[in-house]
């Protein structure tokens, strides 16, 4: 599980969409274009797709190098001192996904659980990257 997943079913996304203005029916079954995601990403993602959008298993990705936290909103955001073209990436990453619609509550709302509960097993919880980064 990536470290923004959202409490949802995991499900496979085609990361080249296999309909729509960018479909790649010929990559439909490509194990290199299938990845874990929660159903209410893939939904939200439909058939869009960016050349920008970051692919989950690149070599150079790391979190940090891309994104950061908005800890006071649950907000994800890019990371604001990466250059032009890496926060482009992010902006479009978080915006196919639609990643700070209606996360940034469930975010907040989960880190407010975590804490209440005291030291558990963040395996356990949904956003675990912003829970550990905030607790």
């Amino acid at each position: 599980m990536t470290p923004i997943s959202p409490p949802g079913r995991e499900t496979i996304d085609h990361f080249h969409p296999k309909s729509g203005p960018h479909g790649r029916l010929d990559l439909a079954l490509e194990w290199t274009n299938l990845f874990y995601c929660c159903d209410h990403c893939q939904q939200m993602k439909g058939d869009q797709f960016d050349e920008a959008l970051l692919k989950p298993d690149a070599s150079d990705y790391f979190f940090d190098k891309y994104f950061q936290w908005d800890f006071a909103n649950g907000e994800l955001k890019p990371n604001e001192v990466a250059p032009p073209e890496i926060q482009h990436r992010a902006k479009q990453t978080i915006k196919i996904f639609k990643l700070c619609e209606k996360h940034p509550i469930l975010r907040l709302k989960e880190l407010r659980n975590y804490l209440a509960g005291g030291a558990t097993n963040l395996d356990d919880h949904s956003y675990r990257d912003f829970l550990e980064r905030a607790g």
